[in-house]
C-alpha cells in the first residue's frame, strides 16, 4: 500500500510543494497461535463436519485489529465469521454504510464459539481428574 501511495503522490502536480509525509502502523499484526488454531479447527470439524471452518493462510490485506494486543499477552485464534447471504441479498462489507448481516451467521458463531469453550472446559476437567 505504501509504494502505491508514494507513486500517486509522485504523479501529482503539487508534489514539489510536499514538505514531508510519514506512515504509522498503529496496531500490530494478528498472528494466530498455531497449536490453538489446529485444535480449534479439529474440534469444530469433529462436531459440525468439515464444511464449517475454512482455513485461510497469510495476512488479510490492509488488516490489523486490536485483538493482536490481547495475543501479545495470551495466545489466541482470530476467526472471520461470514455474515453475507447472497440468496437473501445480504452482501456488504463491515464498516460500510450499507452493512447488513444474515442473523443465521450470528447463531452459527455463538454455537461454534460456545462449543470451543465447552470442549476446552471438558479437556481441562479430564486433565485435572488425571492428576
Amino acid at each position: 500500500m505504501i509504494p502505491k501511495i508514494e507513486q500517486l503522490i509522485g504523479e501529482e502536480r503539487y508534489k514539489d510543494k510536499l514538505l514531508s509525509i510519514s506512515f504509522i502502523q498503529e496496531n500490530p499484526t494478528v498472528v494466530n497461535d498455531e497449536k490453538l488454531t489446529k485444535s480449534a479447527i479439529k474440534t469444530l470439524n469433529g462436531i459440525y463436519g468439515y464444511n464449517l471452518v475454512v482455513p485461510d493462510y497469510g495476512q488479510a490485506p490492509y488488516f490489523n485489529d486490536d485483538f493482536a494486543y490481547f495475543q501479545q499477552k495470551v495466545p489466541g485464534v482470530y476467526f472471520f465469521l461470514g455474515g453475507s447471504n447472497i440468496e437473501k441479498g445480504i452482501v456488504a462489507m463491515n464498516h460500510t454504510p450499507n452493512f447488513n448481516v444474515d442473523e443465521e451467521s450470528i447463531k452459527i458463531g455463538v454455537r461454534s464459539f460456545s462449543s470451543l469453550i465447552m470442549e476446552r472446559l471438558n479437556d481441562k476437567k479430564l486433565y485435572q481428574k488425571g492428576k
